[in-house]
Protein backbone atom coordinates (compact mmCIF):
# COMPACT_ATOMS: atom_id res chain seq x y z
CA UNK A 1 0.00 0.00 0.00
CA UNK A 2 2.93 2.32 0.76
CA UNK A 3 4.38 1.68 -2.71
CA UNK A 4 1.05 2.59 -4.30
CA UNK A 5 0.84 5.81 -2.28
CA UNK A 6 4.38 6.97 -3.18
CA UNK A 7 4.06 6.17 -6.88
CA UNK A 8 0.58 7.61 -7.09
CA UNK A 9 1.77 10.90 -5.55
CA UNK A 10 4.74 11.07 -7.93
CA UNK A 11 2.50 10.62 -10.94
CA UNK A 12 0.20 13.39 -9.75
CA UNK A 13 3.10 15.85 -9.52
CA UNK A 14 4.05 15.17 -13.14
CA UNK A 15 0.60 15.89 -14.58
CA UNK A 16 0.55 18.57 -17.26
CA UNK A 17 -2.04 21.28 -17.22
CA UNK A 18 -3.54 20.55 -20.63
CA UNK A 19 -6.31 17.99 -20.46
CA UNK A 20 -5.52 17.44 -16.82
CA UNK A 21 -8.35 15.08 -16.08
CA UNK A 22 -7.65 12.77 -19.06
CA UNK A 23 -3.92 12.71 -18.43
CA UNK A 24 -4.52 11.95 -14.77
CA UNK A 25 -6.55 8.91 -15.72
CA UNK A 26 -3.83 7.60 -18.02
CA UNK A 27 -1.05 7.90 -15.49
CA UNK A 28 -3.14 6.66 -12.61
CA UNK A 29 -4.14 3.65 -14.70
CA UNK A 30 -0.46 2.97 -15.46
CA UNK A 31 0.26 3.12 -11.75
CA UNK A 32 -2.60 0.84 -10.89
CA UNK A 33 -1.52 -1.81 -13.36
CA UNK A 34 2.07 -1.51 -12.16
CA UNK A 35 1.10 -1.82 -8.53
CA UNK A 36 -0.99 -4.88 -9.14
CA UNK A 37 1.75 -6.63 -11.13
CA UNK A 38 4.52 -5.79 -8.67
CA UNK A 39 2.64 -6.36 -5.45
CA UNK A 40 2.28 -9.55 -3.51
CA UNK A 41 -0.76 -10.12 -1.36
CA UNK A 42 -1.93 -6.90 0.22
CA UNK A 43 -4.05 -6.80 3.32
CA UNK A 44 -7.57 -5.53 2.64
CA UNK A 45 -8.71 -2.58 4.63
CA UNK A 46 -12.40 -3.38 4.64
CA UNK A 47 -14.39 -6.49 5.16
CA UNK A 48 -16.87 -6.16 2.27
CA UNK A 49 -19.22 -9.05 1.69
CA UNK A 50 -21.87 -9.95 4.19
CA UNK A 51 -21.33 -7.05 6.56
CA UNK A 52 -21.94 -4.48 3.82
CA UNK A 53 -24.47 -1.78 4.61
CA UNK A 54 -26.27 -3.02 1.48
CA UNK A 55 -28.53 -6.02 1.31
CA UNK A 56 -28.98 -6.36 5.05
CA UNK A 57 -32.64 -7.26 4.95
CA UNK A 58 -32.64 -10.89 6.10
CA UNK A 59 -36.37 -11.19 5.47
CA UNK A 60 -35.92 -11.24 1.68
CA UNK A 61 -38.20 -13.91 0.26
CA UNK A 62 -37.38 -15.56 -3.02
CA UNK A 63 -35.81 -12.60 -4.83
CA UNK A 64 -34.40 -13.43 -8.29
CA UNK A 65 -32.00 -10.90 -9.82
CA UNK A 66 -30.79 -10.51 -13.38
CA UNK A 67 -27.08 -9.94 -13.95
CA UNK A 68 -26.68 -8.45 -17.43
CA UNK A 69 -23.32 -9.85 -18.52
CA UNK A 70 -21.50 -8.70 -21.67
CA UNK A 71 -18.01 -10.18 -21.38
CA UNK A 72 -17.30 -13.51 -23.08
CA UNK A 73 -15.89 -15.35 -20.02
CA UNK A 74 -19.39 -16.42 -19.06
CA UNK A 75 -18.50 -19.85 -17.69
CA UNK A 76 -15.93 -18.32 -15.35
CA UNK A 77 -18.21 -15.70 -13.89
CA UNK A 78 -21.02 -18.22 -13.61
CA UNK A 79 -18.89 -19.97 -10.99
CA UNK A 80 -18.94 -16.84 -8.86
CA UNK A 81 -22.69 -16.49 -9.34
CA UNK A 82 -23.21 -20.13 -8.35
CA UNK A 83 -21.04 -19.67 -5.27
CA UNK A 84 -23.04 -16.62 -4.20
CA UNK A 85 -26.35 -18.43 -4.77
CA UNK A 86 -25.15 -21.29 -2.58
CA UNK A 87 -23.69 -19.17 0.21
CA UNK A 88 -26.02 -16.22 0.68
CA UNK A 89 -28.56 -16.64 3.49
CA UNK A 90 -31.03 -14.06 2.19
CA UNK A 91 -32.86 -16.29 -0.29
CA UNK A 92 -31.45 -14.30 -3.21
CA UNK A 93 -30.88 -15.98 -6.56
CA UNK A 94 -28.77 -14.26 -9.21
CA UNK A 95 -29.30 -15.35 -12.80
CA UNK A 96 -26.56 -14.50 -15.28
CA UNK A 97 -27.95 -13.24 -18.59
CA UNK A 98 -25.11 -13.54 -21.10
CA UNK A 99 -25.65 -11.16 -24.02
CA UNK A 100 -23.72 -11.47 -27.28
CA UNK A 101 -20.85 -8.98 -27.29
CA UNK A 102 -21.64 -7.60 -30.75
CA UNK A 103 -25.15 -6.48 -29.72
CA UNK A 104 -24.90 -6.12 -25.94
CA UNK A 105 -24.36 -2.37 -25.85
CA UNK A 106 -27.24 -1.63 -28.19
CA UNK A 107 -29.53 -3.97 -26.27
CA UNK A 108 -28.44 -2.39 -22.99
CA UNK A 109 -29.25 1.13 -24.18
CA UNK A 110 -32.59 0.04 -25.59
CA UNK A 111 -33.59 -1.64 -22.36
CA UNK A 112 -32.60 1.37 -20.28
CA UNK A 113 -34.54 3.68 -22.60
CA UNK A 114 -37.65 1.49 -22.42
CA UNK A 115 -37.28 0.97 -18.65
CA UNK A 116 -36.81 -2.79 -18.97
CA UNK A 117 -34.24 -2.64 -16.21
CA UNK A 118 -31.86 -5.39 -15.23
CA UNK A 119 -30.80 -5.51 -11.57
CA UNK A 120 -27.02 -5.87 -11.83
CA UNK A 121 -24.99 -4.60 -14.75
CA UNK A 122 -21.57 -5.72 -15.96
CA UNK A 123 -20.00 -2.97 -18.00
CA UNK A 124 -16.74 -0.99 -18.44
CA UNK A 125 -16.12 2.07 -16.30
CA UNK A 126 -14.93 4.50 -18.97
CA UNK A 127 -17.28 3.67 -21.82
CA UNK A 128 -19.53 6.49 -22.90
CA UNK A 129 -22.83 4.62 -22.80
CA UNK A 130 -22.19 3.60 -19.18
CA UNK A 131 -21.42 7.15 -18.15
CA UNK A 132 -24.50 8.44 -19.93
CA UNK A 133 -26.63 6.21 -17.70
CA UNK A 134 -24.81 7.63 -14.67
CA UNK A 135 -25.67 11.14 -15.83
CA UNK A 136 -29.30 10.03 -16.23
CA UNK A 137 -29.36 8.87 -12.60
CA UNK A 138 -29.93 5.22 -13.51
CA UNK A 139 -26.73 3.81 -11.95
CA UNK A 140 -26.49 3.66 -8.16
CA UNK A 141 -23.88 5.66 -6.28
CA UNK A 142 -21.85 3.06 -4.36
CA UNK A 143 -19.41 5.49 -2.75
CA UNK A 144 -20.58 4.75 0.80
CA UNK A 145 -20.60 0.95 0.62
CA UNK A 146 -18.37 -0.74 3.19
CA UNK A 147 -16.43 -2.63 0.51
CA UNK A 148 -15.09 0.57 -1.06
CA UNK A 149 -12.07 0.37 1.24
CA UNK A 150 -11.19 -2.94 -0.42
CA UNK A 151 -10.44 -1.18 -3.72
CA UNK A 152 -6.96 0.16 -4.46
CA UNK A 153 -7.15 3.96 -4.20
CA UNK A 154 -5.88 4.61 -7.71
CA UNK A 155 -8.53 2.31 -9.19
CA UNK A 156 -11.21 4.16 -7.23
CA UNK A 157 -10.10 7.42 -8.79
CA UNK A 158 -10.01 5.98 -12.30
CA UNK A 159 -13.46 4.47 -11.90
CA UNK A 160 -15.11 7.49 -10.28
CA UNK A 161 -17.26 10.09 -11.98
CA UNK A 162 -17.31 13.55 -10.39
CA UNK A 163 -15.77 12.08 -7.26
CA UNK A 164 -18.38 9.34 -6.85
CA UNK A 165 -17.92 5.60 -7.33
CA UNK A 166 -20.70 3.95 -9.34
CA UNK A 167 -19.20 0.52 -9.86
CA UNK A 168 -16.92 -2.18 -8.50
CA UNK A 169 -13.85 -2.54 -10.77
CA UNK A 170 -12.81 -6.18 -11.03
CA UNK A 171 -9.83 -6.14 -13.41
CA UNK A 172 -7.51 -3.99 -15.50
CA UNK A 173 -6.19 -4.80 -18.93
CA UNK A 174 -3.76 -3.94 -21.69
CA UNK A 175 -2.93 -5.28 -25.15
CA UNK A 176 0.03 -7.07 -26.68
CA UNK A 177 0.89 -9.98 -28.94
CA UNK A 178 -0.05 -13.41 -27.64
CA UNK A 179 2.57 -15.90 -28.79
CA UNK A 180 2.85 -19.68 -28.63
CA UNK A 181 6.04 -20.26 -26.64
CA UNK A 182 6.34 -23.88 -27.78
CA UNK A 183 6.18 -22.94 -31.47
CA UNK A 184 8.66 -20.11 -30.93
CA UNK A 185 11.11 -22.44 -29.19
CA UNK A 186 10.80 -25.23 -31.74
CA UNK A 187 11.45 -22.86 -34.64
CA UNK A 188 14.09 -20.64 -32.96
CA UNK A 189 12.02 -17.51 -33.42
CA UNK A 190 13.01 -14.45 -31.39
CA UNK A 191 10.67 -11.89 -29.91
CA UNK A 192 10.85 -8.77 -32.13
CA UNK A 193 11.96 -5.44 -30.72
CA UNK A 194 11.01 -3.15 -33.65
CA UNK A 195 8.15 -3.01 -36.13
CA UNK A 196 10.50 -4.06 -38.95
CA UNK A 197 11.58 -7.09 -36.92
CA UNK A 198 7.93 -7.98 -36.30
CA UNK A 199 7.13 -7.84 -40.01
CA UNK A 200 10.31 -9.83 -40.79
CA UNK A 201 9.24 -12.47 -38.26
CA UNK A 202 5.85 -12.74 -39.93
CA UNK A 203 7.53 -13.16 -43.31
CA UNK A 204 9.82 -15.86 -41.89
CA UNK A 205 6.86 -17.73 -40.46
CA UNK A 206 4.94 -17.43 -43.71
CA UNK A 207 7.89 -18.70 -45.76
CA UNK A 208 8.13 -21.70 -43.45
CA UNK A 209 4.50 -22.60 -44.17
CA UNK A 210 2.91 -21.06 -41.08
CA UNK A 211 0.02 -18.62 -40.90
CA UNK A 212 1.70 -16.01 -38.66
CA UNK A 213 -1.40 -14.40 -37.13
CA UNK A 214 -4.98 -15.25 -36.32
CA UNK A 215 -7.35 -12.26 -36.53
CA UNK A 216 -11.01 -12.05 -35.54
CA UNK A 217 -11.95 -9.54 -38.25
CA UNK A 218 -15.52 -10.82 -38.24
CA UNK A 219 -15.98 -8.91 -34.96
CA UNK A 220 -15.58 -5.27 -35.90
CA UNK A 221 -14.72 -4.07 -32.41
CA UNK A 222 -11.61 -6.28 -32.35
CA UNK A 223 -10.50 -4.65 -35.61
CA UNK A 224 -10.80 -1.17 -34.12
CA UNK A 225 -8.96 -2.35 -30.98
CA UNK A 226 -5.96 -3.21 -33.15
CA UNK A 227 -6.23 0.17 -34.89
CA UNK A 228 -6.20 2.01 -31.56
CA UNK A 229 -3.36 -0.17 -30.30
CA UNK A 230 -1.14 0.54 -33.31
CA UNK A 231 -1.91 4.27 -33.20
CA UNK A 232 -0.03 4.52 -29.91
CA UNK A 233 3.15 3.44 -31.69
CA UNK A 234 2.84 6.00 -34.48
CA UNK A 235 2.76 9.34 -32.68
CA UNK A 236 1.10 11.35 -29.94
CA UNK A 237 -2.07 9.27 -29.93
CA UNK A 238 -3.31 10.91 -26.75
CA UNK A 239 -3.40 14.38 -28.31
CA UNK A 240 -4.96 12.91 -31.45
CA UNK A 241 -7.83 11.30 -29.56
CA UNK A 242 -8.36 14.22 -27.21
CA UNK A 243 -8.54 16.50 -30.24
CA UNK A 244 -11.21 14.27 -31.75
CA UNK A 245 -13.10 13.98 -28.47
CA UNK A 246 -13.08 17.72 -27.77
CA UNK A 247 -13.58 18.75 -31.39
CA UNK A 248 -10.59 21.12 -31.41
CA UNK A 249 -7.91 18.89 -32.89
CA UNK A 250 -6.57 18.23 -36.35
CA UNK A 251 -9.04 16.62 -38.75
CA UNK A 252 -8.73 12.89 -39.27
CA UNK A 253 -8.38 13.51 -43.00
CA UNK A 254 -5.32 15.70 -42.38
CA UNK A 255 -3.68 13.61 -39.67
CA UNK A 256 -0.59 11.48 -40.28
CA UNK A 257 -1.36 9.28 -37.26
CA UNK A 258 -4.59 8.13 -38.88
CA UNK A 259 -2.88 7.52 -42.22
CA UNK A 260 0.18 5.67 -40.91
CA UNK A 261 -1.84 3.62 -38.42
CA UNK A 262 -4.11 2.49 -41.24
CA UNK A 263 -1.12 1.55 -43.37
CA UNK A 264 0.34 -0.55 -40.59
CA UNK A 265 -2.95 -2.31 -39.85
CA UNK A 266 -3.33 -3.23 -43.51
CA UNK A 267 0.29 -4.39 -43.61
CA UNK A 268 -0.01 -6.71 -40.65
CA UNK A 269 -3.43 -7.98 -41.73
CA UNK A 270 -1.78 -9.59 -44.78
CA UNK A 271 -0.27 -12.16 -42.42
CA UNK A 272 -3.62 -13.22 -40.96
CA UNK A 273 -5.55 -16.36 -41.91
CA UNK A 274 -7.47 -16.25 -45.19
CA UNK A 275 -10.90 -16.45 -43.58
CA UNK A 276 -10.24 -13.72 -40.98
CA UNK A 277 -13.31 -11.70 -42.04
CA UNK A 278 -15.46 -14.67 -41.07
CA UNK A 279 -13.65 -15.31 -37.79
CA UNK A 280 -15.22 -14.30 -34.48
CA UNK A 281 -13.45 -13.34 -31.27
CA UNK A 282 -14.16 -16.69 -29.61
CA UNK A 283 -13.05 -18.63 -32.70
CA UNK A 284 -9.80 -16.66 -32.91
CA UNK A 285 -8.96 -17.54 -29.30
CA UNK A 286 -9.69 -21.20 -29.96
CA UNK A 287 -7.65 -21.16 -33.18
CA UNK A 288 -4.65 -19.60 -31.45
CA UNK A 289 -4.96 -22.00 -28.53
CA UNK A 290 -4.89 -24.97 -30.89
CA UNK A 291 -1.90 -23.90 -32.96
CA UNK A 292 -3.56 -22.49 -36.07
CA UNK A 293 -1.14 -19.56 -35.82
CA UNK A 294 1.78 -18.81 -33.50
CA UNK A 295 0.67 -15.23 -32.76
CA UNK A 296 -2.43 -13.14 -32.13
CA UNK A 297 -2.56 -9.35 -31.59
CA UNK A 298 -5.04 -8.98 -28.77
CA UNK A 299 -5.69 -8.02 -25.16
CA UNK A 300 -4.66 -9.89 -22.05
CA UNK A 301 -8.37 -10.45 -21.42
CA UNK A 302 -8.13 -13.37 -23.87
CA UNK A 303 -6.37 -15.54 -21.30
CA UNK A 304 -9.47 -17.30 -20.07
CA UNK A 305 -10.80 -18.00 -23.57
CA UNK A 306 -7.43 -19.33 -24.73
CA UNK A 307 -7.01 -21.63 -21.75
CA UNK A 308 -10.59 -22.85 -21.95
CA UNK A 309 -9.89 -23.94 -25.53
CA UNK A 310 -6.56 -25.58 -24.64
CA UNK A 311 -5.54 -25.80 -20.95
CA UNK A 312 -2.13 -27.18 -21.92
CA UNK A 313 -0.96 -24.38 -24.20
CA UNK A 314 2.30 -22.66 -23.22
CA UNK A 315 1.98 -19.01 -24.21
CA UNK A 316 2.56 -15.45 -23.07
CA UNK A 317 2.31 -11.87 -24.37
CA UNK A 318 4.98 -9.51 -25.71
CA UNK A 319 4.55 -5.79 -26.49
CA UNK A 320 4.01 -4.82 -30.11
CA UNK A 321 6.97 -2.52 -30.91
CA UNK A 322 7.03 0.63 -33.02
CA UNK A 323 9.39 1.62 -35.82
CA UNK A 324 12.24 2.61 -33.52
CA UNK A 325 11.43 0.04 -30.84
CA UNK A 326 9.17 2.39 -28.92
CA UNK A 327 6.49 0.84 -26.75
CA UNK A 328 3.17 2.49 -25.87
CA UNK A 329 0.55 0.13 -24.46
CA UNK A 330 -3.15 0.89 -24.70
CA UNK A 331 -4.79 0.32 -21.31
CA UNK A 332 -8.20 0.40 -19.66
CA UNK A 333 -10.05 -0.68 -16.57
CA UNK A 334 -11.74 -3.94 -17.47
CA UNK A 335 -15.11 -5.16 -16.27
CA UNK A 336 -17.04 -3.56 -13.45
CA UNK A 337 -20.29 -4.34 -11.66
CA UNK A 338 -22.99 -1.75 -11.06
CA UNK A 339 -26.46 -1.66 -9.50
CA UNK A 340 -29.38 -0.22 -11.45
CA UNK A 341 -30.94 2.51 -9.34
CA UNK A 342 -34.62 2.11 -10.42
CA UNK A 343 -34.55 -1.67 -9.92
CA UNK A 344 -36.91 -2.92 -7.25
CA UNK A 345 -34.10 -5.28 -6.25
CA UNK A 346 -31.51 -2.57 -5.78
CA UNK A 347 -30.69 -3.54 -2.20
CA UNK A 348 -30.14 -7.16 -3.19
CA UNK A 349 -28.03 -6.09 -6.18
CA UNK A 350 -25.77 -4.17 -3.82
CA UNK A 351 -25.45 -7.29 -1.70
CA UNK A 352 -24.15 -9.31 -4.65
CA UNK A 353 -21.67 -6.56 -5.57
CA UNK A 354 -20.44 -6.45 -1.98
CA UNK A 355 -19.94 -10.21 -2.12
CA UNK A 356 -17.79 -9.85 -5.25
CA UNK A 357 -15.71 -7.13 -3.55
CA UNK A 358 -14.42 -9.57 -0.95
CA UNK A 359 -10.71 -10.36 -1.47
CA UNK A 360 -11.35 -14.11 -1.60
CA UNK A 361 -13.93 -13.69 -4.39
CA UNK A 362 -11.75 -11.21 -6.25
CA UNK A 363 -8.90 -13.72 -5.92
CA UNK A 364 -11.16 -16.39 -7.40
CA UNK A 365 -11.87 -14.14 -10.38
CA UNK A 366 -8.21 -13.24 -10.88
CA UNK A 367 -7.15 -16.88 -10.74
CA UNK A 368 -9.58 -17.66 -13.55
CA UNK A 369 -9.18 -14.51 -15.63
CA UNK A 370 -5.48 -13.72 -15.13
CA UNK A 371 -5.72 -9.93 -15.33
CA UNK A 372 -4.40 -7.59 -12.61
CA UNK A 373 -6.89 -7.09 -9.79
CA UNK A 374 -7.96 -3.75 -8.26
CA UNK A 375 -8.92 -5.43 -4.97
CA UNK A 376 -6.59 -5.29 -1.98
CA UNK A 377 -5.59 -8.68 -0.64
CA UNK A 378 -5.49 -10.36 -4.05
CA UNK A 379 -2.17 -11.99 -4.86
CA UNK A 380 -1.36 -11.27 -8.48
CA UNK A 381 1.00 -13.79 -10.02
CA UNK A 382 0.94 -14.17 -13.79
CA UNK A 383 4.12 -14.80 -15.76
CA UNK A 384 2.19 -14.55 -19.03
CA UNK A 385 2.28 -10.76 -18.80
CA UNK A 386 5.85 -10.38 -17.50
CA UNK A 387 7.07 -8.87 -20.78
CA UNK A 388 4.40 -6.16 -20.62
CA UNK A 389 4.90 -5.19 -16.99
CA UNK A 390 8.18 -3.20 -17.26
CA UNK A 391 6.68 -0.88 -19.87
CA UNK A 392 3.61 -0.31 -17.73
CA UNK A 393 5.88 0.40 -14.77
CA UNK A 394 7.62 3.08 -16.83
CA UNK A 395 4.31 4.68 -17.77
CA UNK A 396 4.51 3.75 -21.45
CA UNK A 397 0.74 3.62 -21.74
CA UNK A 398 -2.25 5.54 -23.02
CA UNK A 399 -5.93 5.13 -22.30
CA UNK A 400 -8.07 3.29 -24.82
CA UNK A 401 -9.77 6.43 -26.10
CA UNK A 402 -12.29 4.45 -28.10
CA UNK A 403 -14.10 4.16 -24.77
CA UNK A 404 -14.70 7.91 -24.70
CA UNK A 405 -16.52 8.15 -28.00
CA UNK A 406 -20.32 8.06 -27.80
CA UNK A 407 -21.71 4.59 -28.41
CA UNK A 408 -23.16 5.37 -31.83
CA UNK A 409 -19.99 7.11 -32.98
CA UNK A 410 -17.79 4.26 -31.79
CA UNK A 411 -19.99 1.70 -33.51
CA UNK A 412 -19.66 3.61 -36.79
CA UNK A 413 -15.88 3.88 -36.35
CA UNK A 414 -15.75 0.12 -35.76
CA UNK A 415 -17.61 -0.37 -39.04
CA UNK A 416 -15.17 1.91 -40.83
CA UNK A 417 -12.16 0.00 -39.44
CA UNK A 418 -13.64 -3.27 -40.64
CA UNK A 419 -14.32 -1.81 -44.09
CA UNK A 420 -10.73 -0.56 -44.22
CA UNK A 421 -9.47 -4.14 -44.13
CA UNK A 422 -11.87 -5.13 -46.91
CA UNK A 423 -11.17 -2.39 -49.46
CA UNK A 424 -7.82 -1.09 -48.11
CA UNK A 425 -8.88 2.43 -49.09
CA UNK A 426 -7.17 4.63 -46.49
CA UNK A 427 -8.42 7.93 -47.91
CA UNK A 428 -12.01 6.68 -47.84
CA UNK A 429 -11.50 5.48 -44.25
CA UNK A 430 -10.21 8.85 -43.07
CA UNK A 431 -13.01 10.64 -44.88
CA UNK A 432 -15.63 8.37 -43.31
CA UNK A 433 -14.22 8.81 -39.81
CA UNK A 434 -14.22 12.59 -40.24
CA UNK A 435 -17.82 12.41 -41.45
CA UNK A 436 -18.79 10.39 -38.36
CA UNK A 437 -17.13 12.88 -36.02
CA UNK A 438 -18.66 15.91 -37.76
CA UNK A 439 -22.13 14.35 -37.63
CA UNK A 440 -21.84 13.79 -33.87
CA UNK A 441 -20.54 17.25 -32.99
Amino acid sequence: MYIIHILFTAFKIKLVKRNKEELMKRRVLSLALTAMMLSAAMVGCGSGGNDSNSGTNNSTEGKTLELYYQKTNVDQFQKIVDKYNEENTKNITVELNAVASDTSKQVFQTRMATKEYMDILQHWTSQAEFRLQIEAGLISDLSNENWVDNVVESYKEISSVDGKLYSLPLAANTMGVAYNKTMFSENNWDIPTTWAEFISLCETMQSAGFTPLVFSNGDKDTVSQKWYMISGLVGDAESFYLGIKDGNGEKVTDNDIAKITSEKLIEVNKFAQKDSMGCSYSQSCADFANGVAPMMITGIWTQSAIEDANPDIDYAYFPLPGDDGNINLVTAVDICLAAIEPSENNEEARDFIAYCAQPEIAQMYHDMDGQPSPILGVEVSNDKIDLLQPHIAEGKTFIFYGDYFPAGERNNIDNACQTLLVDEDIEAFQTEWQRIITAEQ
